[in-house]
């Protein structure tokens, strides 16, 4: 027995040593077998350990288990209480008893002092008869006499004796009566002193905000449940609670100051009621409801009049229970979500935090402790191995590829995980997690730097020089100014908070608490962002179904002030439900739950709400060639809209627009024009995509000009061009302080100097069609090349074109060499066309606008069989 007593103590020992270092796994193994070998009898050691065990478990996720050993500590630590409340009483009684034996004996020896003294009376009334016998012989009368004096003194011994046994009773009446007036008055002093207390607690109680939020209906039987579809707002009476909350932690630390040391009966009921909360958190996340109300009850109970329990464990206590309560209702109400697992994505451990990336969200990348991940180690946290970043590619038809592991430097041995990215695609923001024999593990924030495919090795970002907290779980806002992130740094609201640090810049801002209502006494945690600034994060703090619940918060503009709502059933459920990321603009995406699983491991989810969006799709490209990845995009409405959207990869931009709004959208890009697009948005019961083009004009190099059309061997335009220029007309009043050159080229054949004069009037053309239609002339330089600068091939006309190339300069050489009339056509069609370069983007900034010249009238050249064909713009 002594033996198993030393091997329990050396993997006490052990565990806690496991625990220091947030080894949980491996901990609970020590204090399990601590506990095995922990005789029954002795209850307080079994109890003490068996709660080490459960706080592991609950730690792992291993709620069942958890559950388990809660209620064995709870038990043993009640079943010690007990004996040691039983051994205090039969001392109290013992003792009682012996004072009981002290009194009696005191009225036995009185008594015994009474007897004495009629004793002594006899003795003398025999000396006297003796006396009297021997003073018989003298005389008869003296005979009489001392008959009569020893009748007198035998008298006076009966009515010594009586005399002092009436004062004897007398005496223990007396003693009994003080004593029962002692009794009285102390029973007295002691309802007294009760009241007093009582009174106490009921003016601490009746200031108590968890029965004043009781009295405001939240648990009584009287609220209407079924309005209790979403969260129930506490926010509205904070202002009220807060004054009260201050009078209770003043009245309890006055209490605190009154009383002496802890003592173990104390002590262990403060004991049994924290497992009895966090029991009561369990069987909440087990989805026991029931017996989660009555340990929140409980708990709540006990805290009245208990000052070791915070404000913050009396508010977790009450959201629980508010949640509890109404987690049935949910249930029943589900929401317009519809929730699918996905087994192609999932493995037989832990999958969890989806980030989907891409143009067109193809790409979906989540944390997983698949057999898969690096190295052979297994973490003492979980048992399993250490989490690494796994990735999986959508095709065109939708459908998911076979997961595979981030190749290059992101994953190490260590463990990697919850992943977000910029707005941009370019950076991955990662939290890892070292491990050290010797010392805690602290997870970090990282970054990697995306090129093509692969990503590079990760640098850690150092948020502040706190080396005692955690820092995880990042989320960039959608603007890219923001990252928000998990910590339990302090200053926070307990547990784990969120907080945010600005990022814009080359150096990192100061972090600050998102505070109330966000953030809880419980923790907040896996935040990300919808498109439209919507802040989704999951908690454990706010009322909800159990475990982590998925809550989204909604800023307002005006006041900035945070509303918070509880996504309901099916997203949430008593078990974790956390992780979400969306696919674009719409309210579809994935997100991780361990809902079901046994041993509390994670799962992806997708999933999709109906909504009504009008969105606007569209691309910001090179006028005549590609996508311009760095272009943004102005969006302004008349109800107040003022935004700026960044271009995805293909130059592409989604963004959700409201009914019955009028919009402009001007695209820019650094070295290159403006564009113009205006929209107004109409009502619609069912979504509605419109698409816009933003074709912006180089400002460095020429820009062709689409169907411009001439007469046959004339500088006059056909009525087909008027489109083109109409849009020319409209780039040069978006843009007015560009001023260009309008040029006009031909193809080889025919007379140079014939060519060069038609291709001057044909640009003259031109020129007078945007000056007749408002634009200053002095924007204005017509040039006539001929065929002195023939067309160099970009990559756009090349891939329309298999016989051409990007660079290729369309010569005379390069054109009679072609094998074909059809080819060499086409490419005479591209020489033939009409463009436009940029000279000035100062126009009317800083000199004096120049006098508007009227229109030169066309001059008609003579016809020459050498330029048959009309010059127009590039033919495909």
């Amino acid at each position: 027995m002594l033996l198993l007593a030393c091997n329990a103590e050396s993997n006490l020992r052990k565990g806690d040593q496991y625990f220091a270092l947030g080894e949980y796994y491996d901990a609970a193994a020590e204090y399990k077998a601590a506990y095995s070998k922990t005789a029954t009898k002795d209850r307080d050691k079994r109890g003490e350990r068996a709660l080490k065990m459960a706080e592991c478990y609950r730690r792992m996720n291993y709620t069942a288990k958890a559950i388990g050993a809660y209620q064995n500590g709870i038990r043993y630590t009640e079943k010690a209480l007990s004996d040691r409340q039983k051994a205090e009483a039969l001392k109290e009684e013992a003792k009682i008893a012996k004072e009981k034996e002290k009194e009696k004996g005191k009225e036995t020896k009185e008594k015994i002092s009474a007897k004495s003294g009629k004793k002594q009376v006899e003795d003398e009334a025999r000396a006297a008869r003796k006396r009297s016998r021997a003073a018989q012989q003298d005389s008869l009368q003296a005979v009489a006499k001392a008959k009569k004096e020893a009748a007198e003194a035998e008298k006076a011994a009966i009515k010594a004796e009586k005399k002092a046994l009436k004062e004897a009773e007398k005496a223990e009446k007396a003693a009994q009566k003080e004593a029962e007036k002692i009794e009285k008055a102390a029973k007295k002093q002691a309802i007294k002193e009760a009241k007093a207390a009582q009174a106490a607690r009921d003016t601490v109680e009746h200031k108590n905000f968890f029965r004043k939020l009781l009295d405001l209906n939240p648990f009584k039987e009287k609220v209407d449940l079924e309005a209790i579809s979403d969260q129930i707002d506490l926010s509205g009476i904070k202002e009220k609670i807060d004054a009260i909350k201050e009078e209770m932690a003043e009245a309890a630390k006055q209490k605190r100051e009154k009383q002496g040391p802890v003592d173990p009966d104390s002590l262990a009921e403060v004991t049994i009621l924290d497992a009895t909360l966090k029991l009561a958190r369990l069987q909440h996340k087990n989805g026991d409801y029931k017996n989660a109300i009555k340990n929140y009850e409980a708990f709540m109970e006990g805290s009245r009049t208990n000052t070791a329990f915070s404000p913050q464990q009396d508010t977790l206590a009450l959201n629980g229970l508010i949640g509890a309560r109404q987690a049935p209702i949910m249930k029943q109400k589900p929401t317009l979500y519809t929730v699918r697992k996905e087994p192609l994505l999932n493995s037989r451990r832990a999958d969890f935090s989806p980030a989907l990336l891409g143009d067109d969200s193809e790409l979906l990348y989540w944390t997983s402790t698949r057999p898969q991940a690096t190295g052979d180690d297994l973490s003492g946290i979980t048992g399993t191995k250490y989490a690494d970043i796994f990735f999986s590619k959508k095709d065109d038809k939708g459908k998911w590829s076979a997961p595979e592991k981030v190749e290059g430097e992101l994953n190490t041995e260590q463990e990697e995980g919850v992943c977000c990215f910029t707005p941009d695609g370019k950076t991955m923001y990662l939290t890892r997690c070292t491990s050290d024999s010797d010392y805690p593990r602290y997870a970090q924030i990282y970054t990697s730097q995306r090129s093509d495919a692969s990503w590079s090795k990760p640098q850690e970002l150092k948020i502040s020089k706190d080396t005692l907290s955690c820092f995880a779980h990042p989320a960039v806002s959608p603007d890219g100014r923001w990252l928000y992130f998990v910590s339990d740094m302090p200053g926070g609201h307990g547990g784990k908070d969120i907080w945010r640090i600005s990022i814009e810049g080359k150096t990192l801002g100061g972090a600050e608490n998102l505070g109330a209502p966000i953030n809880t006494p419980g923790d907040e945690l896996f935040p990300t962002f919808r498109p439209n600034g919507d802040l989704y994060f999951s908690s454990d703090g706010h009322p909800g179904m159990g475990g982590l619940d998925l809550f989204v918060a909604q800023q307002d503009t005006v006041s900035h002030k945070w509303t918070v709502k509880n996504l309901g059933c099916p997203m949430n459920s008593a078990g974790d439900d956390f992780g979400m990321t969306f696919e674009g603009v719409f309210n579809r995406g994935f997100f991780s739950s361990n809902r079901g699983d046994a041993r509390g491991w994670d799962h992806l989810l997708s999933f999709e709400c109906p909504e009504v969006l009008q969105t606007v799709r569209g691309w910001v490209y090179e006028k005549d060639g590609y996508e311009l990845p760095a272009g943004l995009v102005h969006m302004i409405g008349n109800d107040g809209t003022n935004q700026k959207i960044s271009v995805r990869g293909d130059g592409s931009f989604t963004v959700v627009v409201q009914p019955l709004v009028e919009y402009i959208f001007l695209g820019t890009c650094k070295g290159y024009l403006n564009h113009v697009e205006q929209l107004k948005v109409d009502t619609s019961s069912v979504s509605q995509e419109y698409v816009l083009q933003f074709p912006l004009a180089s400002i460095t190099a020429p820009v062709l000009v689409r169907n411009v059309f001439y007469e046959f061997d004339s500088a006059a335009l056909t009525e087909s061009s008027t489109a083109a220029l109409d849009s020319l007309v409209t780039l040069l009043e978006e843009n007015p302080n560009v001023t260009i050159e309008l040029s006009s080229h031909c193809d080889y054949r025919g007379n140079d100097a014939y060519n060069e004069r038609l291709s001057q009037r044909r640009a003259e053309s031109v020129v007078n069609y945007l000056i007749e239609h408002g634009i200053p002339a002095d924007r204005l330089t017509p040039k006539g090349y001929g065929e002195s600068r023939p067309k160099i091939v970009k990559r756009r006309i090349a891939e329309q074109h298999a016989f051409l190339h990007e660079g290729d300069t369309l010569t005379e050489a390069f054109i009679r060499a072609l094998d074909t009339e059809e080819k060499q056509e086409i490419c005479n069609a591209l020489n033939r066309r009409t463009e436009f370069r940029v000279l000035r983007t100062t126009y009317g900034l800083f000199d004096k606008p120049v006098a508007k010249p009227e229109p030169a009238a066309a001059v008609k050249e003579p016809e020459s069989a050498a330029d048959t064909l009309p010059e127009e713009e590039n033919m495909p």
